[in-house]
């Protein structure tokens, strides 16, 4: 099972300090100065929306270069690879993936020049959660979060969850069996 951040509406206030913090972490790390999370704002309140990291997701199923992969606990996107055809943000269940990345040229993202001109081909690359994956200490929009409303959840805490949900549900039925 892979890791993934989970917002707390109640908490989230609509700030975007999370999505300052990942533009800036990421951009410190050399990838695309872009929020890989976005602040969505209804008459109900605001939550950032992400990656759920789904195993076996369909925008890694879909990726015709192999640009998203599995890595570990979360699903990673190869920005060198991603050419920019928007097919992951097509089929991405939650509106996660960014189609509005970073421009770059072939040549800076190690492609070969377009063949029947020899010039450098601009592409838009796609944004995507990463989990922070190259910061020791994990995703910087939970750390950012003044009001704490995201944290990382990780296979044992949703295992312990479901073990606590069905010790619940069996004394429920305990319960209600007697005469």
């Amino acid at each position: 099972m892979n890791s993934f951040v989970m917002a707390d509406p109640r908490l989230c206030d609509g700030c975007q300090t999370c999505m300052e913090a990942c533009v800036e972490v990421h951009q410190q790390a050399g990838l695309q100065a872009r929020p890989r999370l976005y602040v969505m704002q209804t008459a109900q309140g605001s939550m950032p929306v992400q990656c759920h990291q789904c195993m076996n997701g369909p925008c890694a199923a879909i990726c015709p270069v192999g640009a998203i992969t599995q890595k570990g606990d979360a699903v990673h996107l190869d920005e060198k690879r991603c050419i920019g055809c928007k097919m992951c943000a097509i089929v991405c269940p939650f509106g996660a993936i960014s189609p509005y990345g970073d421009s770059f040229t072939s040549q800076a993202a190690g492609l070969a020049p377009v063949a029947s001109t020899g010039a450098a081909a601009k592409h838009n690359v796609v944004a995507k959660c990463d989990l922070c994956s190259f910061r020791a200490e994990g995703p910087a929009c939970i750390g950012a979060c003044p009001n704490g409303a995201l944290r990382l959840i990780r296979d044992i805490e949703v295992e312990r969850t479901l073990a606590d949900r069905r010790r619940g549900s069996a004394a429920v039925l305990e319960v209600s069996a007697r005469p």
